[in-house]
């Protein structure tokens, strides 16, 4: 085998696997026993890309639903597998928002921007990361992964994009309102077409929460405790215990 078909060979799995692009990029393993951060993936965080994986293959819905308490490592998990979307999918537009500024920027964005200086010098060197926008740098202006607030009055946060190749990420998603929602639906008939929401589950009612009961049958669900999770401060878990 050439070294260019090995690289082709590498590239087919990477696209496969985001959690074989994970180990490469970061060094970071799924969790067999003991959790040492630094080197492992939570086994809730492997859970959910597995999910991915699964979907990949078509033996599972495209639509991801996350659950959790605070703190289990949702938001590294969401820009992992933005940065590893980017990198493996052509013009790939990665639409990412939150029902509030410092949910979207501070905490979300501000993952993507620490895991991609993490990466390689040369896998970093394929991304231009901004406030409001990540780029590919060999085709900024189609290929990017892009941050806006949802608000009500701003239903079009998730609306205008267009391509083969979408992953929708919305975090804390119970406090998105219906009209927002319905602006991705018409996108997510593509053939390689994510979305995948997280979130506390702090509602009863609204389509986060209907994802997880009368229209479960058209998603991945998944359930996260916090005091099932390594990375969970000790103490936080004592106070809601």
């Amino acid at each position: 085998m050439t070294k260019q078909e090995k690289a082709v060979e590498i590239f087919r799995l990477w696209r496969q696997s985001p959690i074989a692009f994970i180990k490469v990029m970061w060094g970071l393993e799924p969790q067999i026993e003991e959790f040492i951060k630094g080197k492992h993936i939570t086994l809730q965080q492997y859970e959910v890309l597995l999910g991915v994986e699964k979907a990949i293959r078509g033996e599972a819905p495209k639509r991801i639903s996350i659950a959790s308490g605070h703190g289990v490592g949702k938001d590294a998990m969401l820009a992992w597998l933005g940065i590893w979307f980017m990198f493996c999918h052509k013009n790939a537009q990665i639409p990412c928002t939150a029902p509030t500024s410092p949910q979207l920027f501070d905490v979300l964005w501000k993952e993507y921007a620490y895991w991609i200086g993490k990466m390689p010098a040369w896998a970093k060197a394929k991304f231009d990361w901004t406030a409001t926008h990540i780029r590919w740098t060999e085709a900024p202006e189609t290929w990017f992964a892009t941050a806006r607030t949802a608000k009500k009055e701003t239903p079009e946060a998730l609306a205008g994009f267009h391509g083969d190749n979408l992953m929708y990420q919305i975090d804390e998603a119970s406090g998105i309102f219906e009209e927002i929602f319905q602006k991705a639906e018409g996108s997510l008939t593509n053939a390689n077409a994510f979305i995948i929401l997280a979130s506390n589950p702090t509602r009863t009612i609204g389509y986060f929460y209907d994802t997880h009961h009368k229209d479960k049958e058209n998603w991945q669900t998944f359930q996260f405790s916090s005091i099932d999770s390594p990375i969970v401060d000790k103490i936080f878990n004592e106070k809601i215990s």
